[in-house]
């Protein structure tokens, strides 16, 4: 059986990473995982001890306000697996850090063909060649985009000027009111970590990626190629300097570079996707053979669209590609697994490190953990929810039945409460704010 463990303060606020799986939006992973922790112990007034009481603590932190507050720092898309930051009660103030610090990722590209959201999620816009591309010709594209970058998002699906959608301009051939707003992103490392050769059936050796069978119709792809000029001709300024924000087209100062040389700026000229390629390229209808892929480790700033660098790096090598499989493997000081974790903390315990206020001093964690909680924890945990008959509701939402000569105030309980695998998973990484 396993020990029972000291706890801090009840209810616990704090930071927690989880792995989130590929399929949900993020709101929809902290949805699913909120009744567990409304209905865990380490969540509660310790005050609660009654099975009447348990009962209307849980009714209470699952309300949408005056609850349990939980947030996450920082949104992957619903392709996305990977490291999110979770904030709960206090913690959600502190998630802000994760909006603006560093990320890794590490992110597969089906070349031949363009889709609109730059992922496998959009329609295939247009295809390309991509035969002449190798593992030589990828790794030698890498390195214009290495370092700072202007970057505009996928301009179909992504961008909107005055709350309207650029391809609602395009479909009435209305000029574009002022200019992009482009960003400035900074690619600190950028690596080619894989080429996979083109498969003839999946499985074969190869790999086991397929295009989208979605494919826009001529009407819509007119759009986007009208879209594309009315973009050219409104022309790209750097956001938050190029021009006033509120609307009135009017241009600001330009802010200089960090050292002072706006030219370390690197202004990619990343050629136009073809207008040709509406039918699967030549490539493509051979033996049905699926494209290459190729595999890239990035670590970037804030703000950076990792579908718009892979989309940007196979036009400059004379194809068109989109994201298949999207990971983030750190984001700040947290990373999904343990090796990368100790490799971005160079073997400081930051994770443990307690508060201004020193609230984590005198806490016995157990084992201490790095990496993220693996989303099967949870499932695990869900799945055993949804099975528990509802008449064990009101004593078993907190874990476990109470002894009732348990000690005042925030010790830990004197019964024989045991955390279950998701609460053990979770005190062994939790962050107390």
């Amino acid at each position: 059986m396993p020990k029972s463990v000291r706890l801090p303060d009840f209810p616990l606020s704090g930071l927690v990473p989880i792995e989130k799986p590929s399929g949900p939006t993020s709101m929809r992973v902290i949805d699913m995982i909120k009744p567990l922790l409304a209905e865990s112990r380490l969540f509660h007034d310790p005050k609660a001890v009654t099975p009447q009481e348990i009962k209307a603590e849980v009714k209470k932190l699952m309300k949408h306000r005056g609850g349990l507050k939980i947030g996450q720092g920082g949104t992957l898309d619903p392709l996305a697996d990977g490291v999110l930051v979770i904030g709960v009660n206090k913690g959600t103030k502190q998630l802000g850090q994760f909006l603006h610090c560093t990320k890794t990722y590490t992110t597969t590209a089906l070349l031949g063909s363009c889709t609109t959201t730059y992922d496998s999620e959009g329609p295939i816009l247009s295809t390309a060649p991509w035969a002449h591309v190798t593992r030589e010709v990828v790794e030698q594209a890498l390195e214009k985009f290495r370092g700072e970058i202007m970057q505009v998002p996928p301009i179909f699906s992504a961008l909107k000027m005055d709350g309207k959608p650029l391809y609602e301009y395009a479909r009435t051939n209305t000029p574009l009111p002022r200019p992009i707003d482009a960003r400035r992103a900074n690619i600190s490392l950028l690596q080619l970590e894989s080429f996979s050769p083109a498969t003839i059936v999946p499985g074969d050796g190869g790999h086991t990626y397929v295009p989208p069978k979605e494919q826009l119709s001529a009407e819509e792809r007119e759009v986007y190629f009208r879209m594309s000029r009315l973009t050219r001709e409104a022309g790209i300024v750097e956001k938050a300097f190029g021009v006033d924000l509120e609307g009135s087209g009017k241009k600001k100062k330009e802010a200089p570079a960090a050292d002072g040389d706006s030219s370390k700026v690197t202004q990619l000229d990343i050629p136009d996707l073809p207008q040709q390629g509406e039918e699967p390229s030549a490539e493509s209808t051979t033996q049905h053979v699926i494209p290459p892929t190729f595999t890239l480790r990035m670590t970037v700033s804030s703000g950076t669209y990792v579908r718009s660098i892979v989309h940007d790096v196979a036009l400059a090598i004379g194809s068109a590609a989109h994201v298949v499989k999207l990971t983030r493997t750190r984001q700040g000081r947290f990373s999904l697994t343990h090796d990368e974790e100790a490799e971005a903390l160079e073997g400081a315990d930051q994770l443990s490190a307690p508060n201004d206020a020193g609230e984590t001093e005198g806490f016995d964690f157990g084992e201490r953990k790095t990496g993220c909680i693996p989303w099967s924890v949870f499932e695990r945990a869900i799945a055993e929810r949804k099975a528990r008959p509802a008449e064990d509701d009101d004593t078993s939402a907190a874990g476990a039945a109470v002894d009732e000569e348990e000690e005042a105030g925030n010790e830990a309980p004197t019964a024989k409460w045991v955390p279950s695998e998701w609460e053990r998973e979770l005190m062994a990484r939790f962050v107390p704010v």
